[in-house]
């Protein structure tokens, strides 16, 4: 049977273990968002294609941040290269939107 110092101690354990795993968490979730300066790069160019244009390669919709314009766009995304990770590329205009507009 527990005493009731066993108790709080064991308590007292899962409390910090509970607050490391918080404090883990909100530092992968900053270190992943992007910077201001990585929102002003617009995305590859050999990778786009602009609307209107014959495209020889398949192509979907991405959105980016316009820094100029401070809105996202739509571009045209080749299917066939690679999604950059930590860029101003983005599936939905919601994501474009959390992680560039407040830098604007």
């Amino acid at each position: 049977m527990l005493t009731n110092s066993q108790f709080y101690q064991d308590d007292n354990k899962m409390y910090k273990l509970f607050c490391i795993f918080v404090i883990i968490l909100s530092v992968s979730y900053l270190d992943a968002r992007l910077t201001a300066d990585d929102c002003k790069v617009p995305p590859d160019s050999k990778c786009t294609a602009n609307f209107g244009e014959p495209v020889s390669k398949p192509h979907g919709a991405r959105y980016v941040f316009n820094w100029d314009q401070q809105k996202c766009k739509v571009v045209l995304w080749a299917y066939d290269c690679p999604y950059p990770q930590n860029a101003n590329n983005f599936a939905t205009k919601e994501d474009c939107n959390a992680e560039c507009s407040g830098w604007a």
